[in-house]
């Protein structure tokens, strides 16, 4: 089988004619992606020589080759289950189905802290979010959200109903494994849909589980998958995104990222191929076509310490700014066996002795860069899910653009050593020199935003600067505003500082202000944002504390010096006032018939006693307040 590139499509008159079998010896010829003007076909002994010869409009004609999936590395172990899960934290979420010691790869990733912000699935405006695997993927219990292909394209047919597929299997445990279903374990997304195809599986070995660092790659016959039907996968998942895009989501799937967890190899079946070699160049162009669409590529490295940036590779040495070239690292962050690339490996992603779906129920481990990868993948697809309904707007009508955006929130988070480096001199040889960190990417994700920034316009008309607290809490609100032109958007973060924890806290801490206008760059509202602080001293003794409230927006930032001044205390029964009512419940304290709610209140000098002293200072506050 051959491939063969056209400058134009000038091909497609000869297919309808039915003429290129007669004039060029080629049969069975087949249009495998119409924007590349690329077909594939056999040859006759000249058939090669006649159509180079006889047809201007050919390119080049290549021999096709085959691929490796890369992973797993080494056993796959059952798992025993651990049922102790700890669950319900200050600002993470867990299902029922994470173990906290077997699932470290979460914990590394800060997974549960993001699953607190959100566990995926859809945008916020309600579209169905997909992530594509180019793969078979075989039947297992917690893989309910796998979708096959159905023509026409304005869904996938829910199902597996495949024999093989356990590399898919991987793959798709790892994106989006079912959450909070009592089964198996959870991936990157809790109810994300995965698109596979009827792609590659891993050979399997005398029987056994364990395979080679670098095995081929085979279809659903058991023949060698090869460079040429990998191209006509990954029109199919261009296809579907493309659709949604054109039909404003009336058909299609919204595609946000696609799973290559495989590698090209040479002819032969050995040795390294490069992005350079121009026949390769193909691969290139299909990651920009697909990424202009709004799909990432999520590109696999090698499972062996090659430098890509010297040697080369095919996927993870293209160059397109769509695509993110991943390797593996273990619990400590440390990268064992995998390829990096100062310039053409983007990041690294938990990849050694990582839980993974195992058979049609099970659970068990397994190393690969082909675990890693997904985990990315699963991270794009996560992101989707808080993007603002302004972006995801956009992602329709520019949505190379927002994957780009997307992107960048992922690399530009990730997880590094004191000052930028490194987080270990093993991944210092990486674009990022870090480890992806779920949390933190989507904190960056929330503050995408294409409008132009607001002002900020903030009104303390119940928030004085000096607070002086005579109760346990007291509460005051302030009011923030973006009063900038139509069309802009102000994105604010808040936070207190300085203030001993528990003290000083806000009903809100981030979100996004709008000035519509009538193209509809942004929504429709809120202008404007009421802030409750609540001000708790029921854990503390009488002093005064210092702190500050900060404002962050995508226009600047601004702090304001706050003063909680609860030195003076006498407010011993809660009411609000220090007057005669409270003498009298410290008389009745001191006398034993009364035991104070509040102690801290009468101790109003801070000796650390309730006495006649105390009740010398409330009258001298009543009498000169």
């Amino acid at each position: 089988m051959y491939l063969i590139k056209y400058n134009d499509n000038s091909y497609k008159k000869q297919i309808k004619l039915k003429n290129y079998k007669d004039m060029n010896g080629l049969i069975n010829i087949k249009e495998i992606w119409p924007e590349l003007n690329l077909c594939c076909g056999e040859f006759s002994s000249i058939g090669r020589k006649n159509i180079m010869e006889r047809d201007s409009s050919v390119e080049y004609i290549i021999e096709d080759k085959m691929l490796e999936l890369r992973g797993p590395v080494g056993v796959n172990i059952p798992e025993v289950r651990n049922p102790d899960v700890t669950r319900n934290k200050l600002n993470t979420k867990v299902p029922n189905d994470y173990n906290s010691n077997r699932d470290w790869h979460h914990n590394k990733m800060s997974n549960p802290q993001a699953w607190y912000k959100s566990t995926g699935g859809q945008t916020k405006n309600g579209i169905t979010i997909v992530a594509g695997v180019c793969e078979g993927v075989s039947n297992h219990n917690d893989l309910s959200n796998v979708l096959l292909p159905n023509e026409p394209a304005t869904e996938g047919a829910p199902g597996t109903n495949q024999s093989y597929g356990g590399h898919g299997r991987i793959v798709a445990g790892c994106i989006g494994a079912k959450g909070d279903n009592n089964i198996g374990l959870v991936g990157m997304n809790w109810d994300v849909k995965i698109l596979v195809n009827e792609g590659g599986d891993l050979s399997v070995i005398n029987n056994t589980t364990t395979v080679d660092n670098n095995i081929n790659a085979i279809d659903s016959s058991g023949n060698l998958l090869s460079s040429i039907e990998l191209i006509s996968y990954y029109y199919d998942l261009y296809y579907y995104r493309k659709l949604f895009n054109d039909t404003n989501g009336a058909k299609g799937l919204y595609i946000v990222s696609i799973n290559s967890s495989w590698g090209l190899l040479d002819p032969t079946g050995q040795g390294i191929e490069t992005c350079n070699l121009y026949q390769n160049g193909l691969f290139n162009t299909a990651y920009e076509i697909m990424g202009q669409e709004g799909i990432l590529n999520c590109v696999a490295t090698w499972n062996q310490a090659y430098d890509v940036d010297s040697v080369g590779d095919v996927p993870s040495g293209c160059n397109s700014e769509y695509t993110i070239a991943v390797t593996a690292t273990n619990s400590n962050d440390v990268r064992t066996f995998s390829a990096f690339g100062a310039t053409m490996v983007d990041l690294a992603a938990p990849g050694e002795s990582v839980p993974t779906l195992s058979g049609t129920s099970g659970t068990g481990t397994g190393s690969g860069t082909s675990y890693a990868t997904p985990m990315v993948t699963g991270a794009v697809a996560l992101i989707y899910s808080v993007l603002s309904t302004t972006v995801i707007n956009k992602s329709l009508q520019e949505p190379g653009e927002v994957a780009l955006a997307v992107k960048n929130a992922i690399l530009s988070t990730v997880d590094r050593g004191p000052n930028g480096t490194a987080l270990d001199s093993s991944i210092e040889q990486t674009v990022t020199k870090g480890r992806l960190n779920m949390y933190e990417a989507l904190v960056a994700a929330e503050k995408i935003s294409f409008a132009p920034p607001g002002i900020l316009q903030e009104t303390f008309s119940d928030l004085p600067t000096n607070i002086e607290i005579l109760s346990d809490i007291k509460t005051f609100t302030f009011s923030i505003s973006n009063i900038g032109n139509p069309g802009t958007e102000l994105y604010y973060e808040l936070s207190i500082s300085g203030f001993p924890e528990g003290l000083v806290t806000l009903s809100s801490n981030s979100g996004s202000l709008y000035v519509p206008d009538r193209q509809g760059t942004v929504p429709d509202g809120p202008t404007q944002q009421e802030i409750t602080m609540i001000v708790d001293t029921s854990a503390f003794s009488t002093q005064i504390f210092n702190g500050v409230l900060n404002i962050n927006t995508n226009a600047g930032s601004e702090i304001f010096n706050l003063t909680v001044d609860y030195s003076v205390g006498g407010d011993v029964n809660d009411d609000g006032n220090v007057n005669i009512l409270d003498i009298l419940s410290i008389i009745n304290h001191i006398l034993g018939s009364d035991l104070l709610e509040f102690p801290g209140r009468a101790d109003v000098n801070g000796d650390g006693l309730v006495n006649i002293i105390d009740i010398v200072n409330i009258i001298y506050f009543i009498l000169n307040p």
